[in-house]
């Protein structure tokens, strides 16, 4: 038996750009919306978001929000990260890996991306009263 020392891989670089990635975790059924540190800083680095969608284009905005304002999600500290699993699925979306999707600025404190890579689900609930 001869064993051979491993090298040290480097980790890859953080992206520069604004993204946002959604993540399921299958074992807790939660779905979970992370801004990278770009797009925390092109908003301000805010201690909460709130989202807007259009159903006609499948975008999706996050806008800065005060933790105060009841539509809401608070950011946890380090990650940027929300749970977005009720919202989602209220939507009709069932996201079933993690999807990446680059962020672009609209306004002074909001990012816009697409949602077109997230999977739907086979039954999408109405909106019935939106904040």
């Amino acid at each position: 038996m001869a064993f051979m020392k491993l090298p040290k891989l480097k980790r890859s670089a953080a992206t520069a750009a604004p993204q946002v990635t959604i993540s399921t975790n299958a074992k807790q059924s939660a779905t979970y919306l992370f801004l990278n540190q770009a797009a925390r800083k092109t908003i301000g680095d805010p201690a909460a978001v709130y989202l807007a969608y259009d159903r006609e284009t499948n975008r999706m905005q996050v806008h800065a929000s005060s933790p105060e304002d009841p539509a809401a999600y608070v950011l946890s500290g380090r990650t940027g990260r929300a749970a977005v699993t009720a919202i989602l699925r209220e939507l009709g979306f069932a996201p079933a890996k993690t999807t990446y999707h680059p962020a672009k600025k609209t306004g002074r404190l909001a990012l816009e991306f697409s949602l077109d890579e997230v999977a739907r689900a086979s039954a999408p609930i109405e909106i019935v009263k939106a904040a």
